[in-house]
């Protein structure tokens, strides 16, 4: 295990291992043994802890998060959280980003698992990905129109109903968080979604999937006979 990842080493000529990222690492060891490999991305993460230290005023500057660096989280059962990462850079969003990066500390620090900020963090990883496609430069562009096209576009997407129904919760969320700013000015949101309450429809009627989605986000719902009733935007 020791012996290939020298050799290897030796033959990149480099200085450092930190010369390499993780990917680099694992391109030039490919075709090395897996312990080689996991040695030398170890000492790596060793070196770098001890360059950069850890703690939130290090480690949230970063568009990838390692867990294990950042104080007050824990795993299931309160174990260690290993090298869990939640990866904001891929939100290409970059005002999204840094709300979302907002968003995720406080849940994570007020008790939230790992596995529900991973999956907030999903959710606006793919909602960015739609601003993309939409040509959505600015949030302020977000209004209600362009989140039932949204809506819309994530039923289309691959996966289960499960799957792109807690995407939308999460996405609702990250809405109605009180710790979210406005889009365009930083300055603290003034508006909020509310549902409108709707008449009672059996199981049956009811849409299993769009139609709660739509509830849930607070844009619009979809009664029985398609027939549209509007969510109330709030002064």
């Amino acid at each position: 295990m020791v012996t290939p990842a020298v050799r290897l080493v030796s033959t990149l000529g480099i200085a450092s291992l930190l010369d390499l990222s993780e990917e680099q690492w694992r391109v030039a060891a490919a075709a090395r043994p897996d312990q080689s490999l996991i040695f030398l991305l170890d000492a790596r993460y060793a070196i770098e802890a001890l360059r950069d230290g850890d703690g939130w005023e290090v480690g949230y500057p970063r568009d990838i998060w390692r867990l294990d660096r950042l104080p007050g989280i824990a795993g299931p059962g309160g174990r260690p959280c290993g090298r869990d990462r939640l990866r904001f850079d891929r939100i290409t969003h970059p005002r999204l980003r840094h709300l979302g990066k907002r968003w995720t500390r406080l849940r994570l620090t007020s008790g939230l698992s790992i596995g529900a900020a991973r999956a907030g963090v999903d959710a606006l990883t793919r909602f960015s990905d739609f601003l993309a496609m939409v040509g959505a430069d600015s949030l302020a562009d977000v209004d209600r129109p362009l989140l039932e096209r949204y809506l819309a576009h994530a039923r289309s997407q691959p996966g289960g109903h499960n799957i792109k129904r807690h995407r939308i919760d999460c996405l609702n969320v990250f809405f109605q968080s009180p710790s979210r700013v406005n889009w365009s000015t930083g300055a603290e949101a003034s508006a909020s979604y509310r549902r409108r309450r709707q008449p009672p429809a059996s199981s049956a009627a009811r849409a299993p999937g769009a139609d709660r989605l739509l509830a849930r986000i607070g844009i619009l719902s979809l009664i029985p006979g398609d027939v549209p009733a509007r969510a109330v935007l709030e002064p």
